[in-house]
């Protein structure tokens, strides 16, 4: 509980090292998460994005329990089904991107396509930029018969900010440079 704690305390910032009621709500999204790292990770992520500190962990809680309560079959046995939970928040805020016109839309639907890709990949580790090439590229082209590589980088929809998208809801990580 005790590393727990001190993770969140670190994704959510200063104000949530101030002790008090903020240790006490922090000790409590650490017990509800049973301080599984990806959930604290996700569920931090989600609060600091929000733009608040740790006076938004029972709001977080509840929608997090209304979820879990509701979807009790998808979830594997034997699964946190807070985890599962927090990742579908995090999807929620980046569907609300892809839905509002504007700058991100593009980009947060071409994230939310990367996602789908990688859950039929089980638990394999591949780059952000391989999964967004792989629905453009038709393999009947020319060039897969070449010596070169084709980079799909679309101007409208910069793969950099597809990735700035995943990065801040957590779902993705950098692995290597």
């Amino acid at each position: 509980t005790a590393q727990a704690i001190k993770l969140l305390s670190r994704r959510l910032g200063p104000a949530s090292r101030q002790g008090g009621p903020s240790d006490q709500l922090l000790e409590l999204l650490a017990s509800e998460l049973e301080c599984w790292p990806l959930a604290l990770e996700l569920a931090a992520a989600y609060i600091h994005a929000g733009g608040r500190g740790t006076d938004a962990i029972p709001e977080y809680l509840h929608r997090l329990k209304l979820r879990s309560l509701g979807d009790y079959h998808s979830v594997p046995p034997d699964y946190p089904r807070t985890l599962i939970q927090a990742i579908s928040l995090c999807l929620d805020r980046i569907r609300a991107q892809a839905s509002r016109p504007g700058q991100q839309e593009l980009p947060a639907t071409v994230a939310l396509t990367v996602i789908k890709l990688a859950a039929y990949m089980a638990s394999q580790r591949i780059p952000v930029y391989l999964l967004m090439s792989a629905p453009e590229i038709d393999p009947g082209i020319e060039a897969f018969r070449g010596a070169r590589t084709l980079l799909v980088d679309d101007p409208d929809c910069p793969a950099a900010e597809v990735v700035a998208i995943l990065r801040a809801e957590s779902l993705v990580g950098v692995d290597e440079p």
